[in-house]
């Protein structure tokens, strides 16, 4: 069974896997699949620093205060 990422609210918020992969640029074979991965798999911490302007800021890791 698949557990969903605390991300996948995040990218459901945004439209969806189909939206976001329009939003980061995202063309040709395997764009939508790369994001819906992320719904289980979270969004990678470079492309969440580098998209800030589409994710928001990035969480304080675990354990840490924000």
């Amino acid at each position: 069974m698949n557990a969903n990422h605390d991300d996948a609210e995040l990218i459901q918020r945004l439209g969806g896997p189909a939206a976001v992969a329009k939003l980061l640029g995202f063309e040709g074979k395997g764009s939508l699949q790369r994001v819906h991965n992320w719904t289980t798999r979270g969004i990678p911490e470079v492309i969440r620093l580098r998209r800030q302007d589409v994710f928001g800021p990035a969480p304080a890791p675990k354990g840490e205060a924000a």
